[in-house]
């Protein structure tokens, strides 16, 4: 048997997942989410088991973006109910989000990502995930953005508010005529560019600095 004709039995032999997660995204302030719930559906003819992964997503649409594994962290800062569960088939389940009550002073993202199992005893996951991104709101949003020069000279915006912005350039040697800056971070304006051909936005009102 050739090695190719041997993988395409192994696959052949692998129960043939199908869920899906509703929404693909959430977001309002703790209360808010709080009342909310995802719904993980059965599409499939088989059981499904399904485990539930929590990440904190750090600086967000940036290349150093990266998310990191929040169930060593130090204190709770977001988790869900159930952890894990079995869907039977052509049925849901519904998942509720459980925040504590930490009066959150700038946006935060984290992503919920739904894992089938083979089973919960032996523990063997497949490499596909299915997930919700959940944005935490302060109960007060303030968009703010401020424009800096550097020793050097260079150009530069920095979200100073607390809420993410959406950023328009027109500026034709800039990648992307539009992205999104969360709070705390920035970006360099390039020698090509002037701070005039970015625009920032908060709910379709322009923020000016």
């Amino acid at each position: 048997m050739n090695k190719i004709y041997s993988i395409i039995l192994l696959f052949a032999s692998l129960p043939a997942w199908a869920i899906s997660v509703t929404p693909m995204e959430l977001y309002g302030t703790e209360d808010e989410l709080v009342s909310k719930v995802i719904r993980v559906v059965n599409h499939s003819k088989y059981d499904e088991f399904v485990r539930v992964n929590i990440y904190k997503i750090l600086e967000p649409a940036t290349p150093n973006q990266r998310e990191v594994d929040i169930d060593n962290a130090t204190s709770l800062v977001m988790s869900v109910y159930p952890r894990r569960f079995k869907v039977a088939s052509g049925t849901s389940k519904e998942v509720r989000l459980l925040l504590p009550s930490s009066d959150v002073q700038s946006e935060q993202l984290y992503r919920i990502r739904f894992v089938p199992v083979a089973s919960f005893e032996e523990g063997v996951t497949i490499k596909v995930s299915y997930g919700t991104l959940v944005r935490v709101l302060p109960k007060t949003e303030r968009p703010a953005v401020k424009h800096s020069l550097d020793d050097e000279g260079n150009s530069r915006f920095t979200n100073v508010g607390n809420i993410r912005l959406t950023v328009k350039s027109s500026c034709e040697s800039d990648k992307l005529s539009e992205f999104r800056l969360y709070p705390g971070l920035g970006f360099d304006i390039g020698d090509d560019c002037d701070k005039s051909d970015y625009k920032f936005l908060h709910k379709k009102n322009e923020i000016s600095y």
